[in-house]
């Protein structure tokens, strides 16, 4: 560690904190805070009009971004004086921070002891939402008449660093028309009506008699979506039942070499219905907004429509954000789909499946015998200058330690020759039957893997705090081919070593490679 002595650029090259790849962002333009991370109680405050523009016209993107940020910061802390307050608390028992989609402010407040004390459960349950900004509003609507804020009214020792972001006259402003009614919904006025329950379930019944969907939205996935998604048995489901569904995608589908294992297995699953037509994935010319429809059917009069005014988050996420407003459609409506079908262009099949990338899936029932060499028939006889294998339990108790052997000897039987191999698992909770200390489960990984290659071995055991987002089931085998170029084999489990292993379980097993 060493002091930011001045403001210059860094030039430090180092690995991902969860894996053993090199860390793409090398170069730190500004000082970083240091921090850590704890548990907390959280309680978010999601607002679902956009924050208003600006009163007067500002021209540069860094003007503009500071006065959202400003507009953010001040809310947050009036709300958190608000509810403070209101509970007869100390303001400092709770923190504010925020998350900004595009202009849709969502404050957090949470308690600021680690843990958790019960203040952001009891604003939550305790609080309506009117009376926190009515206290809101009292609270800007200071006595001193000051220009920004000052110490009658935002200024306190935990905020300091966001004075100079302070504006309470443009909250204040916007909080009275709120709470008098007077800021109009778009959607409501053309007859919309709030979705109070939105659900899959609802949602398929009220689709039940169209063969057409539509879906629009920024992205189709993001790192968090998992193949075993209620969204993807949804889509897979309405699929199934001769629904023909388009998706219309603001921002580009990335290459299938960038996706996460499990956007890989998403994708992996949805071929089949791309292949045949049933699904049509299309590139969206126009910007995503609140006008725009999240889910329709096909253009007709008086057809079912669904709005959000809430950012879109990627499809496979949340396909219903709350709130959610459903119409029917008029003549206007019908225009405005009609012209939003004409901006937005279908990927053909080798866009999304590019012919250099090869894709495979097994679907391996229970008691089916596994064919381990026609799964590795890609790497036969090949040079594999190095085998990555991640399964958070690989290493957790002797059932799963046998599995990792019996697949390292599927691999020996195939593959000419190894160089190294790197292994990463996590440590199971203290309180779980099989905890090891990391250094005994590093210890006995390297000795199963040692008894099947003599060649060099890397472990890694993430502790089980770090361990919490780490849910990788995938065999990467990079290959050197004749001309001496590297490339890689990819196998994501969806079931984990053990269930492939075991031939009494059920699993899916999914290839891909870029080799041409």
């Amino acid at each position: 560690m060493e002091p930011a002595s001045k403001l210059e650029r860094k030039d430090v090259k180092h690995s991902e904190l969860l894996g053993s790849q090199s860390c793409t962002n090398r170069n730190m333009d500004w000082p970083v805070d240091l921090a850590h991370i704890f548990n907390t109680d959280v309680c978010l405050l999601r607002f679902t009009q956009e924050i208003p523009s600006p009163e007067k016209s500002l021209s540069h993107p860094k003007e503009i971004s500071r006065y959202y940020e400003s507009f953010a910061r001040t809310m947050n802390e009036a709300l958190r004086f608000a509810s403070t307050g209101i509970m007869g608390l100390q303001a400092n028992v709770v923190r504010s921070s925020h998350k900004l989609g595009q202009r849709y402010l969502t404050t957090i407040l949470y308690d600021s002891v680690p843990g958790g004390a019960g203040y952001a459960v009891r604003i939550y349950n305790e609080l309506s939402i009117n009376d926190i900004l009515e206290a809101a509003i009292r609270r800007l609507d200071c006595p001193n008449k000051c220009a920004t804020a000052c110490r009658h009214c935002l200024y306190d020792y935990s905020n300091q660093f966001s004075w100079d972001y302070f504006d309470r006259k443009p909250v204040l402003n916007w909080l009275r028309k709120l709470l008098s009614h007077t800021i109009e919904h778009p959607i409501i006025n053309q007859g919309g009506t709030l979705w109070e329950y939105p659900n899959l379930a609802g949602l398929t019944e009220q689709l039940a008699t169209f063969k057409e969907i539509h879906i629009a939205g920024k992205t189709l996935m993001s790192n968090a979506s998992k193949t075993d998604s209620p969204l993807v048995s949804w889509l897979i489901g309405m699929l199934n039942q001769d629904s023909k569904i388009f998706i219309h995608l603001e921002n580009e589908i990335p290459s299938l070499t960038q996706l996460a294992q499990q956007q890989r297995m998403i994708l992996a699953l949805l071929k089949p219905y791309i292949e045949q037509g049933r699904l049509v994935i299309s590139q969206l010319e126009e910007k995503i907004t609140a006008q725009i429809p999240r889910i329709f059917s096909a253009p007709e009069l008086k057809a079912p429509i669904w709005f959000s005014d809430y950012p879109i988050p990627a499809l496979f996420d949340e396909l219903l954000p709350q709130p959610i407003y459903r119409l029917y459609s008029n003549d206007s409506f019908v225009e405005a789909a009609k012209y939003l079908l004409s901006k937005s262009t279908p990927h053909t099949l080798d866009e999304i499946f590019p012919p250099e990338y090869q894709m495979q899936r097994w679907a391996l029932g229970k008691n089916q015998p596994r064919n381990f060499q026609e799964y590795f028939a890609p790497v036969n006889n090949a040079w594999a200058e190095k085998i990555t294998i991640k399964d958070p339990y690989c290493g957790a108790d002797q059932y799963h330690l046998d599995s990792l052997q019996k697949l390292l000897h599927e691999l020996k039987t195939e593959l000419q020759q190894v160089e190294s191999i790197f292994v990463m698992c996590k440590e199971m909770h203290h309180q779980d039957a099989n905890h090891k200390p990391a250094s005994e489960v590093k210890k006995s990984i390297e000795t199963a893997v040692k008894d099947v290659f003599d060649t060099q071995v890397n472990v890694r055991v993430l502790s089980f705090q770090q361990g919490k987002t780490f849910h990788d089931r995938m065999l990467e085998i990079s290959c050197i081919n004749e001309e001496g170029l590297s490339h890689k084999h990819l196998y994501d489990l969806s079931g984990g070593i053990d269930k492939l292993m075991d031939s009494s379980q059920e699993t899916i097993l999914f290839y891909s490679t870029d080799k041409k």
